[in-house]
């Protein structure tokens, strides 16, 4: 979560107002197995985006929650799903036929049909849950969680998509990485990671005043990367929005295609950031900025092995490392 605890922040399209869990009470919260999900399920987001600018606030709610919790979902009815999200059993209903289904058991089938490679993961991690304790278990479970975000989110980029990304970062000018809230750490490390092999980058954390006067200067030539999570800020949209302007190659980096971030990027890169507890997980997006790192090393291996061998040679003359 970009921000905890706070109200609607403009369109719904910027900000799915599901509850943030410090505004939920004990049994408004999901059990920690509820809250391992599944990988993308492609068909679904798809009839949701395609009716996405029609839906109400409760049913932008809704389709929030059932992309996020879809092994809930799979053997929930429609008045808990409805309970969990804050809606009523037939807004369930309805919004199930507004996205193409016959009813809630139609989509409820169709979410079913994705599960066979996770329930086993799942079986796993609930019999963990009801064999120890809570807190050990949560430990157990984000642990579990994490590997099956980072193979959700192996799966959900494609080689041709991370090679055209890389192709695109190798022959920028320079490239900026956007970041705020829990994103900013994911983007300073990118940039860190970036300048290792040779790529010119920096990392725009913010103020959004100083993270203005430095996407000004962004020219045709220069990549801009936004790194976004629900809920999304308005700086990073409006920055990437602005980059999309002046004519840079904008990629996004974010968890699903209904993310506001997704109409500025020329390439969208997705991250299963699902956690039982914690807001999100940046694990995968990490995980993303090392694919892509690595694919640049080895894209131009002659430029990142000079980098690499000047910083060794000044960190050596500063007396920098222990070791």
């Amino acid at each position: 979560m970009e921000a905890n605890c706070v109200g609607q922040t403009g369109r719904i399209r910027q900000a799915f107002p599901a509850k943030p869990a410090c505004e939920r009470s004990g049994s408004e919260t999901l059990n920690a197995n509820r809250a391992v999900t599944l990988s993308s399920n492609s068909d679904l987001e798809n009839r949701i985006l395609k009716v996405l600018d029609e839906l109400t606030q409760k049913q932008h709610r809704l389709a929030r929650f059932i992309l996020d919790h879809q092994i809930y979902v799979a053997f929930a009815s429609a008045q808990d799903v409805g309970q969990e999200a804050g809606v009523d059993a037939a807004t369930v209903v309805r919004f199930s036929q507004r996205v193409g289904y016959d009813g809630f058991a139609d989509l409820r089938e169709a979410v079913r049909q994705t599960m066979p490679a996770f329930l086993t993961a799942t079986e796993k991690i609930t019999r963990t849950v009801a064999a120890r304790g809570r807190k050990r278990a949560v430990i157990d479970l984000i642990f579990s969680q994490d590997v099956i975000n980072i193979n959700a989110t192996a799966n959900a980029n494609s080689n041709e998509l991370l090679t055209e990304t890389i192709r695109v970062l190798n022959r920028a000018n320079e490239v900026y990485i956007l970041g705020s809230g829990l994103s900013a750490p994911v983007a300073s490390a990118f940039a860190h990671q970036l300048g290792l092999v040779g790529v010119s980058s920096r990392a725009v954390l913010g103020p959004f005043v100083q993270s203005a006067v430095e996407i000004a200067g962004v020219s045709k030539r220069d990549v801009v990367v936004a790194i976004g999570l629900w809920r999304y800020l308005r700086d990073t949209i409006e920055l990437l929005a602005a980059a999309e302007t002046i004519g840079a190659t904008t990629i996004a980096m974010t968890d699903t295609r209904m993310s506001p971030l997704v109409k500025h990027a020329s390439i969208v890169l997705l991250g299963s950031t699902q956690t039982p507890e914690i807001p999100h997980s940046v694990t995968p997006l990490i995980t993303l900025c090392n694919a892509l790192s690595s694919g640049l090393a080895l894209v131009n291996p002659k430029r990142t092995l000079e980098r690499l061998e000047r910083i060794d040679r000044l960190y050596k003359a500063s007396g920098l490392l222990v070791d």
